[in-house]
């Protein structure tokens, strides 16, 4: 299951079917087989189009991200937990820690703690290679102004199912009975089931918001902005991508009962 859910979603994916559509046409022309190869670049070319609509992405994105908006201030618990896949290791010429899509939790969790939100930080993250992703954001968020001493590292762990799995007994260790649970908004739906399922009391603290308009502010402005809204963007499309890869691991997490 950590192969599928890590995988599947790849060939699921806008760019995936894409290709995909685009090799049976190019099958297709070879077998002479012409409409077929029209039809086939015709899907492709709509996929594309579409997903790379930046209203599209954010009709996508938005039943994600806003599902667990907290209604008002976040209250205090045990410790902030902060999920991995948002650093990478500083291999040189790198000169320090690399902050990459979604490294909001890390600041998040340092604003939290700095507000008295709870006492310890928890950073869940493995890594295949080199140094823990946990010990990663460790650097990053010492910098922010938490202290080492308030900081617990999982460094084990490959996918948000892991998290959870790992993290438990730090907390039952720590009498840790409830948290804050920081990742991105589009990605919190599935991490807060999964915490769930293993029975952690957890607060969605979503960050790392892409879509929170429901009409893009562009449109609002001049006719040229507006077209631009309109045609398709590598940026949309890869919000698109996000949206389409947590609505698949919504399903392959039910499917393997993580959630």
């Amino acid at each position: 299951m950590f192969f599928v859910s890590k995988v599947l979603p790849m060939f699921f994916s806008p760019l995936g079917v894409a290709c995909l559509l685009i090799g049976t046409s190019s099958l297709a022309q070879i077998r002479k087989r012409f409409r077929l190869a029209i039809i086939a670049d015709l899907i492709a070319l709509a996929v594309l189009c579409l997903t790379g609509n930046s209203l599209v992405a954010g009709a996508l994105l938005r039943p994600l991200e806003m599902r667990h908006v907290p209604p008002g201030s976040l209250s205090s618990t045990d410790a902030i937990v902060v999920l991995g896949g948002c650093t990478e290791a500083a291999f040189p010429p790198q000169p320090m820690v690399h902050l990459a899509e979604g490294a909001d939790r890390i600041a998040y969790a340092a604003q939290l703690y700095l507000e008295h939100k709870a006492p310890l930080v928890v950073l869940s993250g493995g890594g295949a290679r080199g140094v823990p992703e946990s010990a990663q954001m460790a650097e990053i968020i010492e910098m922010l102004g938490v202290p080492r001493a308030a900081i617990l590292e999982e460094p084990f762990s490959r996918n948000t199912h892991e998290n959870a799995t790992y993290v438990k007994p730090i907390l039952l260790a720590h009498r840790i009975h409830r948290v804050l649970l920081i990742t991105s908004a589009a990605a919190m739906p599935r991490a807060l089931a999964t915490f769930k399922r293993q029975g952690i009391d957890a607060l969605p603290a979503p960050t790392d918001f892409i879509a929170t308009d429901p009409v893009h502010r562009h449109l609002m402005g001049d006719a040229t902005q507006a077209v631009r809204q309109l045609l398709p963007d590598s940026s949309s499309l890869a919000q698109s991508t996000t949206a389409i890869r947590e609505y698949l691991g919504l399903v392959a997490y039910w499917l393997a009962g993580w959630i």
